[in-house]
């Protein structure tokens, strides 16, 4: 049994090459069904109606599996040529610092109202990007 098993997972990796999601499903299928059917036909000693059902449940995992067999490869090609592209990222730009302009404020009597010296600090020009 193990090894009808490790067959199939050895043979559908093979196999999967260059194909399609429909053709990985449907080697999925046809693969899951002879094995499902064969294993239930050995277990049952050929009885037709547990052959057909080992069969379908058979064809109903390697469905499955052709399907995730798949998607997995897909997902290793995108990887491959991501890191075979040689990613150049791009040069962050510098914050500049703001121009600021700084003014002492002296001592200053209004009416009543006194304001004692004090630094003011003007913005010039805002923080910006370098090119």
């Amino acid at each position: 049994m193990k090894t009808l098993v490790l067959f199939f997972v050895s043979l559908h990796s093979l196999s999967l090459g260059c194909t399609t999601m429909t053709k990985s499903v449907s080697f999925g299928v046809g693969i899951g069904g002879a094995v499902g059917g064969g294993v239930t036909a050995l277990a049952k000693n050929g009885e037709g109606k547990s052959v057909a059902i080992g069969a379908a449940v058979g064809a109903a995992v390697g469905a499955g599996f052709g399907y995730l067999a798949h998607r997995q490869q897909e997902k290793e090609e995108l990887r491959l040529k991501l890191l075979s592209q040689k990613f150049q990222p791009a040069k962050k730009p510098k914050l500049l610092k703001p121009k600021i302009k700084m003014m002492w404020v002296p001592d200053s009597i209004d009416g009543n109202k006194f304001t004692q010296g004090h630094w003011m600090f003007r913005l010039e020009a805002p923080t910006g990007w370098s090119k």
